[in-house]
């Protein structure tokens, strides 16, 4: 093939002529199909989208997020658009005219973008580590360059007379195999995506009344996390550590026994000493127009993070000192790794019972750190009130030790004691007015 057939060779010393009429009513041409194809396009969107969503919910719950959803649809739909109209200029030749570095930079960038789009769709699902998004990446790369300089091929048989007619044959099948073989790696792109979405997510092994159950209780989750003031207890349980304020584990870090008080921003966290809940190992405060300043109670007076970093300088043995409040979130409920659900009634109350296999999700310390640990499991126990609002969540994680085959146990309890925005902004002035500034 000649050098001057090959696109990438056209770009790197690419011709300083002027435009013509035939190359202004091209470029013309060029922003009229993609006007129109963007009409149409989205037209088929608002048309097909309502039913889109319908059918991701019925797979999937209230839980996924139909916003990320979204915007990935309008991001493929401009990437398609500015991949087709290069494609459009290096068919007829006028690809010098696409931008000021004479179409080099439309040339790479919007081969990236492709790459880019392609690798976040999949990652979402698959993760950082899975092979298919980069594979995709480099897919979408070589594929979108390839047609660039094939559809370049037209335009450069045209222009020589000894495969003038065979540029002209081009243009029945040339046009066709862009347009399907773009299309058709869009398509395989988003088939994966659904396809990793509803295998990961699909509540489809799950009775009609589970589904509702689990959305149930994502509903009540998200009021927990709507709590502006609340008053809670919170604990953590080992059958391997003994009894200490700060549970500690191949670094990582969790407390044993921590009530806490917030209002509005403002916190209040003070750590117990296991079983004996009037016993305080450590008392920390944060106001709330500063969410990243914590204070320390200290030998009867407050202390800046600032000072209390010094302290720690000086007793590095005490990790603790950087543990300063608990995990209050709580670990997504990911259906795949669901095996049952139960609900039963407590007076006003009604706890949900999910039990999980081995793929349950984690949030702070978990037995899934230990690599000495095998067959895991968890049991996840939701207390909803009247009001439909989360007021206790527990954990219980469980593995078998390797070497062994001994069973080892976590749990993990947030209980919220209470709500009166009054009354426990009241405790907290009580609790905080006990040190000297």
């Amino acid at each position: 093939m000649k050098k001057e057939w090959i696109l990438w060779n056209v770009l790197q010393n690419p011709e300083n002529i002027t435009a013509d009429e035939r190359m202004e009513q091209i470029e013309w041409k060029n922003y009229y199909w993609s006007y129109k194809a963007l009409l149409q396009i989205f037209f088929l969107f608002i048309v097909l989208w309502p039913g889109i969503m319908t059918l991701f919910q019925s797979y999937l719950g209230e839980s996924f997020s139909f916003d990320v959803l979204l915007r990935l649809a309008i991001l493929q739909i401009i990437v398609i658009i500015e991949s087709g109209r290069f494609l459009y200029s290096c068919y007829f030749g006028n690809q010098e005219f696409y931008d000021r570095s004479k179409g080099r930079t439309s040339y790479l960038v919007i081969g990236l973008q492709i790459a880019a789009i392609s690798w976040i769709m999949l990652w979402i699902e698959r993760g950082f580590r899975h092979p298919l998004p980069w594979i995709m990446m480099v897919v979408g790369l070589l594929i979108y360059w390839g047609l660039c300089h094939l559809a370049y091929l037209h335009h450069a048989m045209l222009m020589d007379e000894t495969t003038e007619e065979a540029g002209h044959k081009s243009e029945r099948w040339i046009p066709g195999v862009c347009g399907v073989t773009l299309a058709a790696y869009f398509l395989v792109v988003n088939v994966l995506m659904c396809t990793a979405i509803t295998g990961g997510r699909s509540m489809s092994h799950l009775t009609e009344e589970e589904q509702c159950m689990i959305n149930t209780v994502q509903l009540g989750i998200s009021n927990y996390y709507a709590l502006s003031s609340y008053r809670m207890d919170y604990t953590f349980k080992t059958d391997t550590q003994p009894e200490a304020p700060v549970y500690d584990e191949n670094n990582s870090y969790d407390l044993s026994h921590v009530y806490c008080l917030a209002n509005d921003g403002e916190l209040y966290n003070q750590i117990l000493n296991p079983g004996n809940d009037k016993s305080i190992y450590r008392e920390y405060h944060r106001e709330a127009e500063n969410h990243f300043s914590w204070e320390m109670a200290y030998e009867g007076r407050w202390i800046s993070d600032i000072e209390w970093a010094e302290l720690w300088t000086e007793n590095q043995e005490e990790p603790e000192f950087w543990i300063n409040e608990p995990y209050t979130g709580l670990p997504d409920i990911d259906p795949k790794s669901v095996t049952s659900v139960t609900k039963e009634y407590q007076n006003q109350n009604t706890c949900y019972t999910i039990t999980y296999n081995q793929d349950y999700d984690t949030v702070g310390t978990t037995l899934k750190d230990n690599e000495d640990l095998k067959n895991f499991s968890a049991t996840d126990c939701y207390t909803l009130n009247e009001y439909n609002t989360l007021i206790q969540y527990e954990r219980t994680e469980t593995g078998i030790t390797k070497a062994t085959e001994e069973p080892r146990t976590l749990q993990r309890t947030i209980t919220i004691l209470g709500v009166d925005r009054e009354q426990i902004q009241s405790e907290i002035r009580t609790l905080t007015s006990r040190y000297t500034p």
